[in-house]
């Protein structure tokens, strides 16, 4: 038998339930998490329905009653009351581990609804598993389709509880799953063999993007790759969900024809100089370093170097030394004429993203020079 404690995401509906039932033949300690969001007048039959099942057994029931949301935007809303409910029973009782009980079925409706959205997606379709703040989701019947989970539900007498708003057709997904219920078996099959044809070129994608995954890039080079490889690349950096691919794309058009530019997403600094493109974080911009002999020195250079393509010069005399980031406001303490200084870096070439971080010499908290020549 198998004794991990897990939390198990129970709506009462037929899907859950099952998937409840198979978890406790396998001997789970299961803590099962409800939430009932009152979007209906009988919502309260399925947590009766889940009572019910878990009389006599070991299986302690957790529910959450929803008062209040926006309806503007519920959808959303309630996944996300929904998961931080799960998190906050997993702290609870020790868990490591949430059960969802999406289906075959849930997997193309997914993909179906993705097809009707074009984006650039991580994958197609539901993940087996996936990570909530810390908390594995693992969803063990994505190998079932709707009428197998049916076929259960008969032979093994489990309970449940119809949601009667799946029959609703205001929502974009009950208007897929409406559809989807048309599609014979072999023509599902063929759906889902299709999706998995295209997570298998997600895949290499990302593969490739890992392989020249890097801080700057020549303008020329960049170019040159294939399209949804400089998609990907650049929605790894900014991470902006709600970045469409007319966005990306247009972002790629002025990194590929402009010959300075600087943009700001989120954290990520964007930015085109002198032939090059770099993708920096915030706090590439943000540091103080201690360098306290040649060996740290040595690891600082390379360092910078790879994230800038811009070479640090320091005096060994210097050491050891704090090397930071100055901001632009902060020049005239180290020079006297900021016009000229600034001619001088572009005379060097200095890339424009790295004017409001240069690295300047820190000892005995006076700053002493720039860490190169210019």
């Amino acid at each position: 038998m198998n004794k991990q404690s897990i939390i198990v995401g129970v709506s009462g509906g037929i899907d859950s339930m099952v998937m409840l039932d198979i978890l406790y033949q396998e001997g789970y300690r299961i803590i099962v998490g409800h939430v009932d969001y009152g979007k209906r007048s009988d919502s309260y039959k399925d947590l009766l329905v889940i009572e019910a099942y878990v009389k006599d057994k070991e299986i302690i029931v957790e529910s959450l009653k929803v008062d209040s949301y926006d309806e503007s935007n519920f959808q959303a809303q309630a996944r996300k009351i929904r998961y931080q409910f799960f998190v906050d029973l997993a702290k609870k009782y020790g868990c490591s581990t949430l059960y969802l009980g999406h289906h075959k079925d849930d997997y193309l409706e997914t993909y179906l609804f993705q097809q009707s959205r074009p984006g650039l997606y991580d994958a197609y379709g539901i993940k087996e598993e996936s990570f909530y703040q810390g908390l594995s989701v693992r969803r063990v019947m994505l190998g079932m389709y709707k009428t197998e989970i049916k076929d259960y539900a008969i032979k093994h007498s489990v309970p449940y509880h119809e949601d009667s708003s799946n029959l609703e057709l205001n929502y974009t997904r009950n208007k897929i799953r409406h559809l989807l219920q048309d599609y014979t078996l072999e023509e599902k099959e063929a759906l889902y063999q299709e999706a998995l044809l295209k997570n298998a070129i997600i895949d290499q994608e990302k593969e490739q993007v890992k392989q020249i995954d890097a801080y700057h890039y020549d303008v020329e080079t960049f170019k040159q790759l294939p399209l949804n490889i400089k998609r990907r690349l650049l929605f790894g950096k900014i991470q902006k969900y709600d970045m469409t691919l007319k966005h990306i794309d247009e972002l790629i058009r002025v990194l590929e024809s402009k010959k300075d530019y600087t943009v700001k997403i989120l954290d990520t600094f964007i930015s085109v100089s002198y032939g090059t493109i770099y993708l920096l974080h915030f706090y590439d911009f943000n540091y103080t370093i201690l360098i306290n002999n040649q060996k740290s020195l040595q690891n600082f250079k390379k360092e910078f170097k790879v994230k800038f393509n811009f070479d640090i010069i320091i005096d060994n005399n210097d050491l050891p030394c704090i090397i930071k980031g100055l901001k632009q406001e902060d020049w005239p303490l180290l020079v006297e004429d900021v016009k000229k200084f600034k001619k001088r870096l572009k005379g060097k070439k200095v890339p424009k993203c790295l004017m409001n971080a240069l690295p300047v010499i820190e000892k005995e908290d006076k700053l002493i020079a720039f860490a190169f020549k210019y």
